[in-house]
């Protein structure tokens, strides 16, 4: 598979017992696929924080137009469920295959250890806020489909996100 965001390979990660496929060394893009999208709610959060901190290449930000195809199905396109510039940060869907395409931009930077801990935080509650309050909040929630992906967006997050930094709760 290749990265729809930079075009380099994939590369398969194990994380808690999860193949989920990243753009290592170069943008640091995640792909969830289905399959490992369906077991996030039995793992524990944070549990895949190790996925930020997988070596990302500077300055490597190709934010494209919508329209890029899924990495997995190669012929359908990926619909984009939030993009957040200021963040560096894309969530898009497939919906043949139903995986994730999960670019976490800012929030890898929690890894930074010249990042003082009052920024780390700080950066954390700015992400949270502008991703669940304003983005995954102002979905279509009314829609039974739309309402499975925030509640798949919000897991993929929690499992990401070390448990210092994460919301403590968030609920649809």
């Amino acid at each position: 598979m290749q990265c729809p965001s930079c075009q380099n390979p994939l590369s398969e990660q194990s994380v808690a017992g999860l193949a989920v496929f990243a753009c290592v060394g170069s943008c640091g893009g995640l792909w969830f696929p289905r399959r490992a999208v369906r077991c996030l709610s039995a793992l524990p959060r944070a549990a895949g924080h190790a996925l930020l901190a997988l070596p990302r290449a500077e300055g490597v930000r190709l934010f494209r137009d919508p329209e890029h195809p899924c990495p997995r199905c190669q012929t359908t396109l990926l619909y984009r469920h939030g993009f957040i510039p200021r963040l560096e940060t894309e969530i898009d869907q497939c919906a043949k295959c139903g995986g994730f395409w999960v670019d976490p931009g800012a929030l890898a930077r929690l890894n930074d250890p010249d990042l003082p801990e009052e920024k780390r935080q700080a950066l954390a509650r700015d992400y949270f806020e502008e991703l669940f309050e304003k983005r995954v909040r102002g979905m279509n929630l009314v829609n039974h489909d739309t309402l499975e992906a925030a509640r798949e967006i919000i897991r993929i997050f929690q499992f990401i996100t070390p448990e210092a930094y994460g919301p403590s709760h968030f609920e649809l």
